[in-house]
Order: structure tokens, then sequence, then C-alpha cells
């Protein structure tokens, strides 16, 4: 009988040591998982700077643009107006010279 329970003790060791291992396993496995995680989270939090940063450019770039569109159109208003003031010029001139 004391034989019968040594063995199944040292079954039972066995198996102990058996589930160490496992667990020995398992935790590296956990932290390998907890440092790919943190450097997974820190990628994603740098992404997200770099797309705040790519919004307030895009943001900027926008107004600059509306900038140059209001000064284009100021722009071709003006020449518009040259334009008027050069065919009544024009006019005025022939209106003289058929005059004569």
């Amino acid at each position: 009988q004391v034989g019968e329970m040594q063995a199944a003790l040292n079954a039972t060791a066995e198996q102990l040591h058996a589930r160490e291992t496992d667990l020995k396993a398992l935790t590296a496995q956990l932290d390998a998982a907890g440092e790919e995680r943190s450097a997974l989270e820190e990628e994603v939090e740098q992404l997200k700077r770099d797309v705040a940063a790519k919004e307030e450019s895009l943001g900027e770039k926008a107004t600059q643009l509306e900038a140059l569109e209001a000064q284009l159109r100021t722009e071709v208003e003006r020449l518009q107006a040259d334009k008027l003031a050069l065919e009544e010029s024009v006019a005025a001139a022939q209106t003289r010279m058929a005059a004569l």
C-alpha cells in the first residue's frame, strides 16, 4: 500500500511539475502578449497624433485656399471693372471719332 501511495504521490508530483512548466510557458506568452499590446497601443497613439497633425495641416491649407479664392475673386472683379471701363472708353472714343 505504501508503494502504491508513493507511486500515486510521484505521479501527482510529476503532474504538478508539468502544470508548473505549463504555467511558466503561459506566463511567458502572457508577458509577450502584454508587450505586444503595449507596442500596438503606442502605435495607435502615434497614428492618432499623425492623423491630428494631418487634419490640422489640411485645415490650414483649406484656410489658405479660401483666402486665395477670395483674392482671385477680387482680382477677377477688378479685371471685369477694368474691361468695362476700357469698353466704355473705346465706345466714347469711337463716338468722338464719328463726330469728327
